[in-house]
């Protein structure tokens, strides 16, 4: 069975990525929150625009892979990473043994120039 899970930055907890449940709710003045609830129930506000769910396979290192993360080839025969990168979102048709979470389109932008 699928594993549904997200992240997203904490807009409390000096930007520190949240992993868990999403969630949206209507707060006290109308407006709506996002939040993600870690397993443990602690529920935090995120940055919307940072929130990734979790694609299901993992990186060649064993790493979840997130939308948004940014995704590097290494030829394995001649032992050398590509040039090439590419953005995860939910489902890539790409083969992941090979690729090496490398950075995050929120982090790490100068990897996409």
């Amino acid at each position: 069975m699928r594993e549904i899970k997200f992240r997203g930055k904490s807009l409390t907890l000096d930007n520190r990525w949240i992993y868990g449940s999403y969630l949206t709710r209507i707060n006290s003045r109308g407006g709506q929150e996002h939040l993600i609830v870690e397993l443990n129930g602690n529920e935090f506000p995120i940055d919307i625009k940072t929130l990734g769910q979790f694609t299901e396979p993992h990186d060649k290192n064993g790493k979840e892979i997130y939308e948004g993360d940014i995704m590097q080839y290494r030829d394995e025969q001649k032992k050398e990473y590509g040039d090439n990168f590419v953005v995860a979102k939910m489902n890539n048709d790409y083969l992941i043994e090979n690729w090496t979470i490398v950075g995050n389109i929120y982090e790490n932008k100068d990897l996409l120039k």
